[in-house]
């Protein structure tokens, strides 16, 4: 089974509403709480160990199930905010907005590579992240003791909390939720497939074992589907050239550092606090170290599907990939913090428009989740 397969998110056997009989008989099932024995898509087979899993948290189905259960729920918010709502599944857990605190909300795809979470990695882990939107007054307001309380009182969560962790709490709740989260890995893309069939390129392929064989097989088959152009090909060569240095920051099987870079944005900039009626500096990691060098800067994003997760930047400000890259081109927006990384660049709009192929070459399947299927 590759980790982000659809049948981890299709839901327990059932119906819409599940019943009581209907969940008991998944909790019976032995098979639903060992630890998950998962492959890896093609783009991460070779990154196992990157993967950021508690050691003493193991995936499983049951946990995994109970998690895609909790982050379609409706019924346990009173700020009229859930997780889909910023995270929808059908737009590739993101959505085409700037939500509570001029955030753009960063897709959920491929946590499993991530450590610190939101655009100033206030949070240290997906655990740890899930309290913000549950106490925050615009997303979801409510507080760990109030989810306790509303989980115990739905009988179909209580037996599933007792049967996979021994009990209902707040901290089961988030280990739950993390391991969807956790789960939700996207599929190749065709930079993958070409960077695959490049390593076998000038191999016989009698001399493949059975392994490389299937690998070699899964990659031509995916390059047939969607193949890679010409202009990602050129795009490729500026991305990891000294010329441009994009793979400075977006580097590593998720196209990210997992570092805070100042490119100008949100620097000198305040926003009006949607709740507090005050106005907040848009001042990024700075507001979690205190720390000057970190001033206005934010987490390096993903670029794994980044052609569907407009609108892009922490505040939602360029609205397309050439404008994305025209920004970055112009070397950034000037401030006391700029990050040396950010240089202007000599590139002419072909070369941007082949930049642009190469990120949409980037995009895999996206693990489709059951948005019902959930306890009456």
């Amino acid at each position: 089974m590759v980790l982000g397969s659809n049948s981890l998110f299709a839901g327990i056997p059932g119906g819409a509403k599940l019943s009581i009989q209907e969940i008991r008989d998944w909790l019976d099932d032995p098979k639903n709480h060992e630890p998950l024995d998962f492959e890896l898509p093609l783009w991460l087979r070779a990154s196992r160990d990157e993967l950021k899993i508690p050691a003493n948290d193991p995936l499983t189905r049951a946990k995994i199930e109970l998690g895609r259960q909790l982050f379609v729920e409706s019924r346990f918010t009173d700020g009229g905010l859930d997780c889909v709502t910023c995270h929808a599944p059908t737009q590739h857990f993101t959505r085409a907005a700037v939500f509570t605190e001029h955030k753009n909300a960063p897709t959920m795809l491929n946590r499993i590579l991530s450590t610190h979470q939101f655009w100033d990695g206030r949070a240290a882990s997906l655990e740890h992240q899930i309290e913000f939107p549950v106490r925050h007054p615009q997303e979801m307001n409510t507080t760990p003791e109030d989810c306790e309380q509303r989980l115990s009182a739905t009988e179909g969560y209580r037996m599933q909390f007792e049967g996979i962790y021994g009990e209902v709490s707040y901290l089961n709740m988030t280990k739950a939720i993390a391991a969807f989260e956790r789960a939700l890995v996207t599929g190749p893309a065709a930079y993958d497939y070409h960077v695959v069939l490049e390593q076998f390129a000038n191999r016989d392929r009698s001399t493949f074992t059975p392994e490389e064989q299937a690998q070699y097989d899964e990659a031509a088959a995916g390059a047939k589907r969607t193949p890679f152009s010409p202009a990602a090909e050129r795009g490729r060569e500026l991305f990891f050239s000294d010329r441009t240095g994009c793979s400075n920051c977006h580097s590593g099987p998720n196209f990210t550092d997992e570092q805070f870079h100042n490119l100008g944005l949100g620097a000198g900039r305040q926003y009006l606090h949607e709740f507090g009626g005050f106005y907040i500096p848009d001042d990024g990691r700075y507001r979690v170290t205190n720390v000057e060098a970190d001033y206005a800067a934010f987490k390096t994003p993903s670029l794994r599907n980044v052609k569907e997760t407009t609108p892009f930047m922490h505040d939602g400000s360029l609205g397309t990939l050439p404008d994305v890259v025209e920004f970055l081109v112009a070397g950034g927006r000037p401030n006391k913090n700029l990050s040396p990384l950010i240089q202007k660049l000599d590139l002419g709009p072909t070369e941007i428009q082949d930049l642009v192929a190469f990120l949409e070459a980037l995009s895999g399947d996206v693990p489709v989740v059951a948005m019902d299927h959930l306890p009456e």
